[in-house]
């Protein structure tokens, strides 16, 4: 929970994990709304319609999965086996 402290203009500076989360920019518009003791802030429709979806791209998406770089892969010979490839002929 993070919390903000009022200017002697009355403003208020969000946190910017929650202008990331929410996709704010300049000129977002948010609905404030009082419920009892709790001040509730809402981004509006129209920016929620009109913003694009942000997916990475197929690169950085690869490149977010987990790191490889330190596997060792080895494989057992031991457990080969003969195959006759002919038989069913």
């Amino acid at each position: 929970m993070d919390h903000v402290t009022i200017t002697l203009d009355g403003q208020i500076a969000l946190p910017k994990g929650l202008i990331e989360a929410l996709r704010l920019d300049e000129g977002s518009q948010l609905t404030v709304e009082l419920h009892g003791q709790q001040i509730v802030l809402t981004k509006d429709a129209a920016d929620i319609v009109r913003e694009p979806a942000r997916q990475p791209d197929f690169r950085t998406h690869l490149l977010g999965g987990p790191k490889v770089d330190d596997f060792v892969i080895e494989r057992d010979r031991s457990t080969s086996r003969p195959v006759d490839l002919l038989a069913d002929l």
